[in-house]
């Protein structure tokens, strides 16, 4: 029965790791959508906030609550991604934003870097 639970666990570590790449690649995508657009400017808040900006709307992308969400006018948050222990969100002297992540729980985590 030992070995039967080793492969158990492997099974479900596995399992558990591809949906977290899974839903990070979603999250990749979407904000690519979001911030591609040459109508789409981008400000840094603070280390934990980005502001876009288009035209006489503005909408953030915040870590909060251990999730990466998308605020915009007066339509709510949508959660982007969960599962989120920390982010980060640096900017360089050229504008490029970074997007530092660690996602996963605090046994099984992974760090993942994105630049817009």
């Amino acid at each position: 029965i030992i070995p039967h639970l080793f492969r158990l666990t492997d099974t479900y570590l596995s399992a558990a790791y591809e949906f977290d790449q899974l839903e990070y690649s979603f999250f990749q995508l979407d904000l690519n959508k979001m911030t591609n657009s040459k109508a789409i400017s981008l400000k840094l808040i603070d280390e934990h906030s980005i502001l876009l900006k288009q035209q006489n709307q503005n909408s953030f992308i915040k870590y909060q609550n251990h999730k990466i969400i998308f605020v915009s006018n007066n339509r709510g948050n949508i959660t982007l991604l969960n599962n989120v222990l920390n982010a980060k969100f640096i900017s360089n002297h050229k504008g490029i934003i970074g997007v530092f992540l660690r996602i996963g729980s605090r046994e099984n985590y992974y760090d993942k870097s994105l630049y817009l």
